[in-house]
């Protein structure tokens, strides 16, 4: 089967987890590489869960760097101008009605409804990459059966489980949760290409999950996981695990 991986938004780690990405992804499925970023270098975090004391490198970076950097298995990148995006507002404004998700759920209180502009970039990128691999497929011919989206801090390093592949695998078991959360993970999905170009959509949903189904958009789990209900994306949730780099502890 024909497969694309398709590596998303800031290229956080990208040199620790490298070799694993070409060697249990690209390798393992002879698969064409996508990449889909921002055109700066990277994103540095001062607390991993609150995101507190978030900057950003301004270094910049190229399409032809990145293509230099994983070799000749990459078939095209996509980068978006960063300062261009962050003159934009993509917040919601919380609504006033009874029962309204920020008012009762203390975590979606906590982080506020701002957070929904950070789920909009990582799922806008994610949509500049698929859309990428469509037009590739018009361009050359070639057509995927497989799509793997993945981040480059998050690596399956034990490789990808086998699994039905006429749905999109996702892992139950990220580098912190147990199996006991009811959760889609939003840090790897693998699928059917026809399946998985629905993502294309979820950016542009992000405010309907909020206004109309009262989903919490800061919680980015929970938006995946309505989101994959409402377009009826068949899932196949396996315990596999994904480490993240640097590794946390």
């Amino acid at each position: 089967m024909r497969t694309a991986i398709l590596l998303t938004g800031f290229l956080r780690q990208k040199e620790a987890t490298r070799e694993v990405i070409l060697d249990k992804l690209v390798r393992a499925f002879d698969a064409r590489l996508f990449v889909a970023s921002w055109d700066i270098a990277d994103i540095a975090k001062g607390d991993s869960v609150t995101n507190a004391g978030e900057r950003l490198d301004p270094t910049p970076q190229t399409a032809a760097e990145i293509a230099a950097f994983y070799g000749d298995c990459v078939a095209d990148v996509s980068l978006r101008c960063w300062s261009l995006f962050a003159r934009e507002d993509h917040a919601l404004r919380p609504l006033d009605r009874p029962g309204d998700v920020f008012r009762i759920n203390p975590r979606a209180a906590a982080h506020g409804i701002g957070w929904s502009a950070r789920l909009f970039a990582q799922w806008l990128i994610v949509r500049d990459g698929l859309r990428m691999i469509a037009e590739y497929e018009a361009r050359t011919g070639e057509r995927f059966d497989l799509i793997c989206r993945a981040r480059t801090d998050f690596v399956p390093e034990d490789g990808v489980p086998d699994w039905p592949r006429d749905r999109v695998l996702t892992s139950a078991w990220p580098f912190f949760m147990g199996p006991a959360f009811n959760w889609t993970p939003d840090f790897f999905l693998f699928g059917p290409a026809a399946e998985m170009q629905k993502f294309q959509r979820l950016c542009l949903s992000l405010r309907a999950l909020y206004e109309r189904q009262n989903v919490d958009v800061a919680n980015a789990e929970a938006v995946l996981s309505a989101f994959i209900q409402r377009e009826d994306i068949p899932v196949h949730p396996m315990e596999f695990w994904l480490r993240r780099y640097p590794p946390e502890g």
